[in-house]
């Protein structure tokens, strides 16, 4: 039988056209196919000519003044079926709204993507003046703020390998390795993570995991808030909040409430 997900199977032209598309995703600007081939350990010729091919079938735009390139519009569309046919996302569309307006803030879905990173692919935002805005595809290391204690203290790994990753991260406040395996303790006890002003300034985020079939962590709820906004108690209710959304997702529930409409209707 063929085994489609088996990396001695990867074309290298396919692997290093999709590491295109996600660096200009995460570089958010402008480039040429010069420092894109640098970045990115592709020779110029090929990096020019899977750029030119990305370019003709719209994933990729080309500025001729410039020489550089950005995103396509075609990666929207894509990006659009992903999302409508997503059974998660529609199933916590409506409840992810319904925790940002009890608590005026903003609630994200992240999903572990390729490169160790936490991508959002849903999110829902207060009705309040004032809010913080998340976009779709936003991108975070594993292992940063509320979400990265999630995945430290459910994910598969050693207490090695998360000081070696957390040794990484750019932090605004950096706590001591030893209380952060302290808070993953605390996590573990609780179901729930938060992380006050350390990893962003002035930013409170809380977390929750989301499993899957297998028992393994894909999917982490998370809400984010202005560090002050709320009580210690609140902070309680809204940890508990999240964790039971996401407990209802781990045990399968979406399959049999998910709506037949699309997330963008």
């Amino acid at each position: 039988m063929l085994d489609l997900t088996s990396p001695r199977q990867s074309v290298a032209s396919v692997v290093h056209a999709l590491s295109i598309l996600r660096y200009l995703g995460e570089y958010g600007r402008p480039i040429g196919v010069t420092a894109l081939a640098k970045s990115l350990g592709i020779s110029p010729s090929s990096c020019f000519n899977l750029l030119r091919t990305l370019v003709a079938e719209g994933m990729v735009d080309f500025h001729p003044v410039t020489k550089n390139y950005t995103l396509g519009m075609g990666m929207i569309e894509i990006s659009h079926h992903a999302l409508a046919q997503s059974k998660i996302v529609n199933f916590l569309r409506h409840k992810l709204e319904l925790l940002a307006d009890e608590f005026q803030m903003t609630v994200v879905l992240r999903q572990v993507s390729v490169g160790d990173r936490l991508i959002v692919i849903a999110t829902a935002e207060s009705s309040s003046d004032t809010q913080i805005h998340i976009r779709i595809g936003h991108r975070v290391p594993l292992l940063a703020g509320a979400s990265g204690r999630c995945m430290a203290a459910f994910g598969k790994y050693s207490e090695e390998e998360i000081k070696k990753r957390f040794e990484q991260l750019r932090w605004y406040q950096k706590p001591m390795f030893s209380t952060y395996m302290k808070e993953i303790k605390q996590v573990r006890r609780d179901g729930w993570s938060i992380d006050q002003n350390q990893f962003r300034a002035g930013i409170t985020t809380i977390a929750a995991p989301v499993y899957n079939e297998s028992q393994r962590v894909t999917y982490c709820l998370t809400s984010t808030m202005f560090t002050g906004q709320h009580d210690a108690e609140t902070l309680v209710r809204i940890g508990q909040s999240v964790r039971d959304t996401a407990a209802q997702v781990s045990r399968g529930s979406y399959d049999e409430e998910i709506s037949s409409k699309s997330v963008f209707e």
